[in-house]
This record gives structure tokens, C-alpha cells and sequence, in this order.
């Protein structure tokens, strides 16, 4: 969907601003149940084509476009769901929870490469936790069909997509395992939520990273603990 001056400005008349919620691209802000991204500067033609392949697919832990916002016939910036993460420590999530976003994960990841869709800029700070795994900021995500830069001479989409598969598993292996490490509490030192994450991080590499998706590894390796808490200390005391 696409809202226009008249909208936005009612838009931009309600939204509140988002604690943390500057970045290189844009400014982060809250309206009802809604996100909204406003650009700092004008967006290339090539990535408004790209949010158009996005907002087209369906997925379940990836947070997608909803709405581009345009003033001026420019496009400033867009909407997407809210997610309400508290930032509370996962300490206590139940690794059976966990492990069921994890799996729908991997389908989502299956979205991506069936539409040849690059992921990029998944990290811990993009992550967040509001009853399940969400992963934000997906407007950097680079759909090959668009993105055809990335394609060398003589080559085709369909011989991209090993290419992608790799490039997408080992984005989420690394961003998943920062994740983790990043919302543990403080009964956990800071010296020890670095050894789980990359220790994680490490594990998912010497497996290779770009073949082996870490919800698998988890689920393979989390033996009898119940908890996020429980599989730390498991992995620290191994």
C-alpha cells in the first residue's frame, strides 16, 4: 500500500519517537500498532523497486514493509509492524519455544530464496523477542530480480541462488548467536555471554556456516535444558 501527503502527514502528526531509534539510514518511530522509518536522504530508484518485491512476500518472523510513504511524489520512508519487545533478559525463555521460532525461521529463509532475495544487516540490535523471534530492518534486503548488479555477465538468477542460500545461512547463523548472547542477564558476565555467542558463532563455522542453519545445531545439541540459561551454562561448561 501506498500513502501519500495527506497521510503521511497525519501520520508524522502522531507518531512518537523510539528510544535508540536513529540509524544510518533513518529515524524509527511508533504510530499505534505500526513502525515507521523516515529516510534521512532520498532512496535510489532500485531499492523503491526492492521494497516492492518485499512487501509482495509473506513470511512469519521476518519483519516485511507494509506501507511506503511518499511526499512530493518522493519516497521518505515506510511503515511495518510494531513489534513490543520489553528487553527483558531471556534467561528464562523456554528452549522449546526457542527452538519453534527457530524452525520457522528456516521456512522463512526458504521464502527468501525461492523470490532470490540477498540477506543483509542481521544483527543482534535488528532481533528482538516479544513472545517470538522478530527480525527487523529487512529494507536493506537486496531481491536479485532487482539487485541485478549482483549478477555477473552471462550469469543467471537461478545460478545465484547456492550463492544465496550461503550468504542468507551465514547471516542468520552470526545474528542468531549475537542475539542470544546480547539479551542474557547479568547473572551471566560479560566475559561469559561472549564465550556462548561466539563460541556459538564458532561452532556454526567449523560446521560450515554457510550449509548449516544454527536452529538445527541447537535443536541437535541442547540435550535435556529447559531454559536459554540452562543451554548457556551447558555450552560454558563443556
Amino acid at each position: 500500500m501506498i500513502i501519500t501527503d495527506d497521510g503521511v502527514k497525519k501520520i508524522k502528526r502522531q507518531m512518537q519517537p523510539l528510544l535508540d531509534g536513529t540509524g544510518v539510514e533513518g529515524t524509527v518511530y511508533r504510530f499505534h500498532n505500526l513502525a515507521v522509518k523516515i529516510f534521512k536522504r532520498p532512496v535510489f530508484k532500485h531499492m523503491e523497486d526492492g521494497y516492492d518485491v518485499l512487501h509482495d512476500i509473506t513470511t512469519k518472523n521476518f519483519v516485511l514493509i507494509k506501507d511506503k510513504l511518499y511526499e512530493n511524489d518522493t519516497m521518505i520512508g515506510f511503515t511495518m509492524d510494531y513489534v513490543n519487545d520489553d528487553f527483558k533478559p531471556l534467561d528464562n525463555i523456554s528452549m522449546d519455544n526457542l527452538i519453534s521460532d527457530l524452525r520457522i525461521i528456516k521456512e522463512d529463509l526458504q521464502v527468501f530464496l525461492k523470490n532470490s532475495i540477498y540477506l543483509v544487516d542481521v544483527h543482534k540490535k535488528n532481533i528482538m523477542y516479544d513472545g517470538h523471534i522478530r527480525i527487523i530492518d529487512t529494507n536493506s534486503y537486496q531481491p536479485l530480480s532487482v539487485y541485478t548488479e549482483l549478477l555477473e555477465e552471462g550469469e543467471s538468477i537461478e545460478d545465484k541462488k547456492l550463492d544465496i542460500e550461503k550468504n542468507n545461512l551465514k547471516h542468520i547463523n552470526t545474528g542468531i548467536a549475537s542475539f542470544f548472547d546480547y539479551r542474557l542477564s547479568d547473572n551471566f558476565s560479560k566475559e561469559e555471554k561472549e564465550q556462548f555467542g561466539i563460541g556459538l558463532a564458532n561452532k556454526m563455522k567449523e560446521l560450515g556456516n554457510h550449509s548449516i542453519f544454527i536452529g538445527d545445531y541447537i535443536e541437535y545439541d541442547v540435550g535435556q535444558c529447559k531454559t536459554l540459561g540452562e543451554y548457556v551454562n551447558k555450552r560454558l561448561h563443556k
